[in-house]
């Protein structure tokens, strides 16, 4: 049979809560190194990365009133890390810190002087380290990590990752995201693909138009290289929604 498969990838969605919480950085420029559910080695990428410059020591500033619920001092990992619990059930993750404020600094100091490791992990009562909206709780730095930037998360109540993006810290984002290739698989071993791939001189390039026609013997999966990037940093981000349709009918989404 021959089919028509139209694949679309959508960027961010631009929509801000009306009372939306505060940005974790004061920085004039807000571009992305990573956004939400990238593929990682093994994992997937549960927050943003924001970009600080290639540069440490910025001030991070709580999203939301609330208190330090976490604290994390690791070499590996998330390095320095601060979760927040904010009085609407959300809890924010701050990591790959250089530097604690000074209240939460002393209880990290205490906690190793008390048992005599660089590592910290700190579970706090709430009330305990109140924070207010805005707040300075760290500083930025590369802790855990090979690069500076801040890794930002965003939890519900049962600490679910959330989207950021859909959750108060929306950015603009006006460049389409790029279809750079369609493959069809057979998943039988008695299904068959007959048709032209994509020439190896356009690979890495956006798709563009009407794609050669494949003929399909028996059940087929697809899949999709997709590249997104929101400002004109150009870092690769995933895109935020991709459908599949059939003949103008909808199959995926």
């Amino acid at each position: 049979m021959f089919i028509a498969c139209l694949f679309v990838a959508l960027a961010a969605a631009d929509a801000v809560p009306a009372a939306s919480p505060q940005w974790p950085l004061d920085l004039p420029t807000r571009y992305l190194t990573s956004n939400f559910m990238e593929r990682r080695s093994g994992r997937w990428h549960a927050g943003l990365d924001l970009k600080t410059r290639t540069v440490t020591g910025f001030p991070v500033r709580a999203a939301e009133d609330g208190w330090i619920s976490r604290v994390r001092a690791e070499t590996g990992a998330y390095g320095r890390v601060v979760y927040l619990r904010g009085e609407s059930g959300k809890t924010y993750v701050y990591a790959h810190l250089e530097r604690f404020s000074d209240v939460i600094q002393e209880l990290v100091a205490a906690d190793r002087e008390g048992h005599g490791r660089y590592r910290v992990r700190l579970n706090l009562e709430p009330g305990e380290v109140p924070v207010r909206a805005g707040q300075v709780i760290a500083l930025t730095g590369q802790s855990g990590t090979a690069g500076p930037h801040l890794h930002f998360e965003v939890r519900d109540a049962e600490q679910r990752p959330l989207n950021p993006l859909e959750h108060g810290f929306a950015l603009p984002d006006t460049f389409a995201p790029t279809i750079q290739a369609v493959t069809a698989h057979p998943v039988e071993p008695w299904s068959r693909v007959a048709g032209d791939g994509v020439p190896r001189s356009h690979r890495g390039k956006a798709l563009q138009g009407e794609l050669p026609a494949l003929r399909i013997w028996g059940p087929v999966a697809f899949s999709a290289s997709i590249v997104d990037r929101s400002d004109v940093r150009g870092h690769r981000l995933e895109p935020w929604l991709i459908e599949v349709r059939l003949d103008d009918r909808l199959v995926y989404r």
